[in-house]
Order: structure tokens, then C-alpha cells, then sequence
């Protein structure tokens, strides 16, 4: 918690989150608040980060794990706000893995992470795509270790593969396309 003090956790989150919503051109506030978590006691690391991208409960919430590192509440907070606009845009419907896969890739990719191609990735969504059950997006995004570990079927994708592979099309659409834009254009199909 203290390294999360020295880092000035609460400005970098602010920071990152005003740089997003200029980005995207979103006019409505946006609250968010931190939340520290450690592994351990009740905190199961993957139910609690699986649970954390593909639930509107808390649309606000950046979550840091104790063990956080300078670049996390950067990227944490550009993800969570992306997150946050989106919910706010679409309400709380299940969106489809294609729309789940979309939404984690551009956050993922304006937050400044790397995706690389996968064509086992690229078949899951073909197939999956239209499902909207949360087993289904926590085995894509997250692998099938992660899926085993919930009780979930696995769709053979190892690690991050799916979420990879979502950052990837991302930064592919965005070489071309304006953030703003590309998020206009996804929710307002979803919220029509």
C-alpha cells in the first residue's frame, strides 16, 4: 500500500483517465475509485480479475494488486475508463464475445499493450462470437488455465492468447481509425 502511496496512485489513475475520455470525446463524468487487492484469504487472483473485466458491478473500479508495479496504475485506469464509458453507453446488457473481445482490445491497446495474431483466437471468435455468456469471454480473454481454474470449459487457447489476439485487431483498427470513432461506432449499434 505504501508503494502505491509513493507512486501517487491517485493522480497517475486521474491522469490516464482524463488523457481517455479526451481521447474518446465523452462529454459525461466518469467516476472511479481504487481498489487494492492482495492474493490470499478470500482473493482468488484469477476469479478476481476475470470477475473485475467482464462485470458491470463496479464499472467504476480500478483495481491494483499489492504487488503493483509504476506502469499498472497507467494502465489500470486507461482500461478501467474505456471500461466505465462503455457501460455507461451500453447499459448492462451480456454483450456478445465479439463485442467483449472488441471492448477489452481497445482498451487494452489504448492503454499501450502489444497484441500479436492468432489464428486458433480468430477461429474461437468465428465460432463463439455471438455467445454472450461470461464462460465463454473468461476463456477467451484469459486462457484455458483460467477457464479449468473457474470451472469453465476451455476453448484451447493458452494464457492471453484471445485477449492477444483482441489488442492485436485493435491496434489494427486504430492505425486507420480515431479512438473516438471506433467507440462511436461500437456501442451505438448496442445501444439502439
Amino acid at each position: 500500500m505504501q508503494r502505491l502511496i509513493e507512486l501517487d496512485a491517485e493522480r497517475i489513475v486521474l491522469e490516464e483517465a482524463a488523457r481517455v475520455v479526451e481521447l474518446l470525446g465523452w462529454t459525461d463524468d466518469v467516476q472511479l475509485y481504487l481498489t487494492v487487492a492482495t492474493p490470499g484469504m478470500w482473493t482468488d487472483p484469477v476469479a478476481t480479475t476475470v470477475g473485475h473485466a467482464l462485470s458491470n458491478h463496479h464499472p467504476g473500479e480500478v483495481l491494483l494488486w499489492l504487488t503493483t508495479s509504476t506502469t499498472v496504475p497507467q494502465c489500470a485506469a486507461a482500461i478501467q475508463t474505456m471500461r466505465c464509458c462503455w457501460w455507461t453507453a451500453v447499459g448492462a446488457t451480456a454483450p456478445s464475445l465479439r463485442a467483449t473481445a472488441w471492448r477489452e482490445g481497445i482498451a487494452a491497446a489504448t492503454a499501450g499493450f502489444a497484441g500479436e495474431s492468432s489464428q486458433m483466437a480468430c477461429a474461437a471468435l468465428e465460432i463463439l462470437g455471438d455467445d454472450a455468456t461470461p464462460a465463454t469471454a473468461a476463456a477467451f480473454l484469459f486462457g484455458d488455465a483460467a477457464a479449468r481454474t473457474l470451472g469453465y470449459t476451455p476453448l484451447g487457447l493458452t494464457g492471453t492468447e484471445g485477449l492477444r489476439h483482441a489488442i492485436h485487431e485493435a491496434h489494427r483498427c486504430l492505425a486507420t481509425t480515431e479512438l473516438g470513432d471506433v467507440f462511436l461506432e461500437t456501442v451505438q449499434p448496442a445501444s439502439n
